[in-house]
């Protein structure tokens, strides 16, 4: 009885074998867009990137730059 399952198993395994179909792997057309068309697309001009600021960076403790009178930590060191 095992053995009959077992063996009708293996038919059904060599029969969906035989039946299926392997299809190939079609090709996929790819465009290549320039970076400066993806940006323009709105009809604006592309915008410079302003450079990092490299100064000095408050300490901790010290009063926030942006004159809030809190310290630094507290205002806008809290996100950075």
């Amino acid at each position: 009885m095992f053995e009959q399952m077992i063996n009708s198993i293996k038919d059904e395994v060599v029969r969906r074998l035989m039946i299926s179909e392997i299809k190939k792997e079609q090709k996929i057309e790819r465009k290549s867009v320039s970076k400066t068309s993806v940006e323009n697309i709105g009809g604006e001009a592309a915008v410079k990137k302003q450079p990092v600021k490299v100064g000095k960076k408050p300490g901790r403790n010290e009063p926030c730059p942006c004159g809030s009178g809190k310290k630094y930590k507290y205002c806008c060191g809290r996100n950075a």
